[in-house]
């Protein structure tokens, strides 16, 4: 089964198949529900990454690919983003602190030199 990047757009995570060409799982994660699924799903073994999107009130959006990587003290986000040829990183934290809030201020950190 053929999968795209799964991606959190404005607060809404969205699971893709390319082989079905359809969205298969949407959640809003301001919702009970839709953070819990978020959760489980960076906690996830097979999870590795994700996309993320943001438009401000200006319309500018801001994007970074949310990694994660392991630690001797467990796993860990980070947010990259390539600008004018460099990879520009970004510590996020553990699962738990993968706000909207703080997803938002780690794509505008990564985009400096771009606005």
């Amino acid at each position: 089964m053929a999968k795209t990047t799964p991606k959190l757009t404005d607060g809404i995570f969205e699971l893709y198949d390319a082989d079905l060409d359809k969205i298969t799982q949407r959640e809003d994660i301001s919702t009970r529900i839709g953070w819990e699924f978020w959760q489980r799903f960076l906690k996830g073994k097979t999870t590795k990454s994700f996309r993320f999107i943001h438009t401000n009130a200006q319309g500018f959006k801001f994007s970074f690919t949310g990694v994660k990587q392991k630690h001797s003290n467990g796993w860990f986000w980070y947010g990259h983003k390539r600008v004018d040829k460099k990879l520009r990183k970004k510590y996020i934290g553990r699962a738990e602190n993968l706000t909207v809030k703080k997803l938002v201020e780690v794509a505008e950190y990564l985009a400096q030199g771009r606005l």
